[in-house]
């Protein structure tokens, strides 16, 4: 009969061994980084939970005949997940959060793209996890924000969460998602010629992108339209190192793609196989390319993106810049350093 206390003892020595194994990237990026910042990624341990980049005017610096779809934008995939309800707060986090700043600090550090998701009780969600957020909330944060900010414009997606809304899903698009849409008219940008799509049209304005969604003249998320290029490979099913390799290869690819005439969306999260780390790991190693890179174009859906990042993100679009006083050197000012 085997002695018990060695087999454990045994078991527990090989699971360290294969956890290291199998997540010694990520451990080496956190020995590595330990009481640093990083410029590309915002979830690393003693980093602050809110952000000290304010760009919160970029846009008021691009020239008006500016076309949208040249524009360099800084964005957010699943924006509103940097805290949750309820309880096991740290196993929500570790399975769903995405973001590390508040609405409010996306918005004051120049993320200009938002990913929503509501469910019928008017909440936003991470696939099963309920953000602290509600839909209205969300966007009185952001007429507000456009009240004092006259000359920005926002592009926000919003994918409706059909599973959670019950049986009368009609009704509850128009007492959740509609009836806000509505409060916020003023503020919605609509066009019938969205080919005409440059800046000086739409200061001051939401640009929506519906998914199972139709609300007046505003533009349907569609993979197969004519007018978007939308990378969103997230789903990974082969080895780690591999499909991080694809999915940056993806994203090179429509960073640098030359259609001229589609709005790129492009997203560097995704899901892996694994359970653990899998959301920060793919988003530390995926942010790090555009971050490397320059002369670049489209909307970037990032997950923890780095105050680096997206300063490196806003300053591709100096070419279209009246002024940029604030635009500075990224990587003098972003490398790593040690946080105090």
């Amino acid at each position: 009969m085997p002695n018990i206390p060695l087999l454990a003892v045994f078991l527990m020595i090989i699971f360290i061994l294969s956890f290291i194994y199998n997540n010694k990237i990520y451990i080496i990026i956190f020995i590595l980084h330990y009481k640093k910042k990083v410029p590309w990624f915002s979830d690393l341990p003693f980093n602050k939970k809110n952000t000290s980049l304010t760009l919160t005017d970029w846009i008021s610096e691009i020239k008006d005949e500016t076309d949208i779809r040249d524009l360099s934008i800084p964005g957010t995939h699943d924006s509103a997940t940097s805290k949750f309800e309820g309880c096991c707060q740290c196993w929500i986090n570790f399975m769903s959060q995405v973001q590390s700043w508040s609405i409010e600090d996306q918005l004051i550090s120049g993320i200009r793209y938002f990913d929503l998701r509501p469910a019928g009780d008017g909440f936003v969600y991470h696939g099963a996890h309920k953000t602290i957020y509600t839909f209205e909330n969300v966007f009185n944060i952001f007429k507000k924000f456009l009240n004092e900010h006259k000359n920005e414009f926002l592009i926000i997606r919003v994918y409706f969460q059909e599973k959670k809304y019950g049986d009368d899903i009609e009704k509850c698009k128009n007492n959740v998602i509609y009836s806000v849409f509505d409060k916020c008219n003023d503020f919605i940008f609509q066009s019938d010629d969205y080919d005409n799509f440059n800046v000086g049209k739409v200061r001051g304005k939401m640009i929506l992108i519906l998914q199972k969604l139709n609300y007046k003249n505003c533009l349907i998320w569609d993979e197969e339209s004519d007018f978007f290029q939308i990378q969103d490979y997230y789903n990974f099913f082969g080895t780690r190192g591999a499909e991080i390799e694809k999915k940056k290869n993806l994203v090179k690819k429509y960073m640098f793609s030359e259609e001229n005439k589609k709005l790129i969306i492009n997203h560097c999260s995704a899901i892996g196989r694994g359970v653990l780390t899998t959301l920060r790991f793919v988003a530390y190693s995926v942010n790090q390319m555009p971050y490397e890179e320059k002369g670049f174009k489209g909307i970037f859906a990032f997950d923890f993106p780095g105050e680096g990042l997206i300063q490196h993100v806003v300053e591709q679009n100096k070419k279209y810049m009246n002024n940029h006083p604030h635009i500075i050197d990224t990587k003098e000012n972003f490398k790593e350093v040690e946080v105090v």
